[in-house]
Order: structure tokens, then C-alpha cells, then sequence
């Protein structure tokens, strides 16, 4: 496999044999690396196929600046998410969690309030089981961010 594009040192982009752009994640995966290297397979951590060029052009950008952990912890509730819910979710949900993550931890290491608004307005549109869905990964993350 080799490297269409790097994104930082833990993320890059690669073309599959069947001509698939996908996005591959591990540390230092990518480090003084460039287009066209061959890729550490042993190193590879992730693997994300977005079918919508759109939202792969999206993630890709919000990478560059991303930290590694910020995706790790998406994917994880992503996977939680589709496990529990039993259906496949948009692409789209990689591109906008992750953002909002990165962006909530910003705003905690500010010391800035990480404010909902009216929170239960927000919370009557989402369907129950998908907000169980929220709370119970929620609290995975605490009990691990713990140690």
C-alpha cells in the first residue's frame, strides 16, 4: 500500500487495489514520511473508508490540526454508537463529532463554560435511544479518562 497524502505524522491517505481512497491512523504512521512511500501496515491503527468524497475531503482537513486522541475517542463512541443502535451511520458523524470534540476540549483547557443552551429543547430531538446511546459512552469515557 502506499501513501497518496500525508496528513500529519499519525494520519494519512492511501488508494486500496480496488482504487478506494481511505484514510489510515497510527502513531507516527506517517513520520518523515511523503506521497508515495510504502505504508507500515504493522503501525496501522484505524482504517476509514468514507464513501462521500465530500465529507472525506472534510476529514482530512480537520485532521491536519486535529490531535490523534480526538479521533480515537470518536471512533470509539461511533463504533459504540452503531453497535448499540444496530444500523450504519452517516459518514458525516466522523467529520462533526470529532470537531466538536476537539472543540470542547479547547474551550475546558481555556477554562471557558462548555454551555448546551437549552438542553432540553436539544434533548426532545433526539430520539431516547439514540441520547442512551450518548449517556452510556459518556460514562465509559469518564470511568477511562479516570485510569
Amino acid at each position: 500500500m502506499k501513501i497518496a497524502k500525508v496528513i500529519n505524522n499519525n494520519v494519512i491517505s492511501v488508494v486500496n487495489e480496488q482504487g478506494k481512497e481511505l484514510v489510515v491512523m497510527g502513531r507516527g504512521l506517517a513520520f518523515q514520511k511523503k506521497s508515495g512511500d510504502d505504508v507500515d501496515e504493522a503501525r496501522i491503527e484505524k482504517v476509514f473508508t468514507l464513501d462521500n468524497k465530500d465529507v472525506s475531503e472534510k476529514f482530512k482537513t480537520l485532521l491536519y490540526d486535529i490531535p490523534i486522541e480526538c479521533m480515537e475517542v470518536s471512533e470509539e463512541i461511533i463504533s459504540y454508537a452503531k453497535l448499540q443502535l444496530g444500523k450504519k451511520l452517516n459518514d458525516s458523524i466522523y467529520v462533526s463529532l470529532t470537531d466538536h470534540i476537539n472543540f470542547a476540549i479547547q474551550r475546558n483547557q481555556k477554562g471557558l463554560d462548555i454551555a448546551v443552551g437549552n438542553k432540553t429543547a436539544v434533548q426532545r430531538r433526539i430520539c431516547d435511544r439514540q441520547r442512551s446511546v450518548g449517556h452510556g459512552e459518556k460514562q465509559d469515557r469518564r470511568v477511562s479518562a479516570r485510569g
